[in-house]
C-alpha cells in the first residue's frame, strides 16, 4: 500500500469562475505541508501536477484523503486555476444538479465517492460529470474509503 494506507489509481480519461457551495474547505491545507512517506513521492507529484491524469485515491479513515483533495484544490487555486472540492457525504443530501457545470473548471475533487453506492441518481450524475470532464479537459480527483477484506 502507498501513502499511509492510500492507494493511487491513475485514470486516463479557462476561464475561471467562482462557485459557491454549502460546505467548506480547509484553506490552510497544502500538499507542501503533507508528510510524504518514503516511496509515496509519485503520488504527491501526480496530485501537484496541474495537467495530470484523473486520479482515484482510496484509503482507510484518517489516512489523509480529504486533506490531499482540499490541498490540491488550494494549491491550484493559488495559481489562479478554477477548482472545486465536493464532499459527497454532505452533497448527497442536496440535488444532483450541484454537479452541473463543474466541467468548466480546471479541477474537481470529489471526496467519499463510495457514499453514493446504490444511489442511482447520484451514480448517474457522477457518471455524466466524468464524461463531461473528459470532453472539456477538466481534471478529476476522487477518493473513497478502503474496503476491508472479508475474512
Amino acid at each position: 500500500m502507498g501513502l499511509n494506507g492510500l492507494n493511487l489509481l491513475k485514470v486516463s480519461m479557462t476561464n475561471p469562475r467562482q462557485l459557491t457551495f454549502p460546505f467548506s474547505i480547509d484553506k490552510k491545507s497544502s500538499i507542501k505541508k503533507f508528510f510524504i512517506p518514503k516511496g509515496s513521492e509519485a503520488l504527491i507529484n501526480e496530485l501537484s501536477n496541474k495537467n495530470g491524469d484523473d486520479i482515484f485515491l482510496r484509503g482507510y479513515k484518517g489516512s489523509g484523503k480529504t486533506y490531499l483533495l482540499q490541498a490540491a484544490c488550494n494549491d491550484l487555486n493559488n495559481l489562479k486555476f478554477a477548482t472545486s472540492y465536493i464532499p459527497l457525504n454532505e452533497a448527497i443530501k442536496l440535488d444532483t444538479k450541484l454537479l452541473d457545470g463543474l466541467e468548466s473548471l480546471d479541477l474537481v475533487c470529489i471526496d467519499d465517492i463510495d457514499k453514493i453506492s446504490s444511489n442511482k441518481d447520484w451514480e448517474v450524475a457522477c457518471f455524466n460529470l466524468i464524461n463531461r470532464c473528459n470532453e472539456s479537459s477538466c481534471r478529476l480527483i476522487f477518493s473513497c474509503k478502503e474496503i476491508y477484506p472479508q475474512q
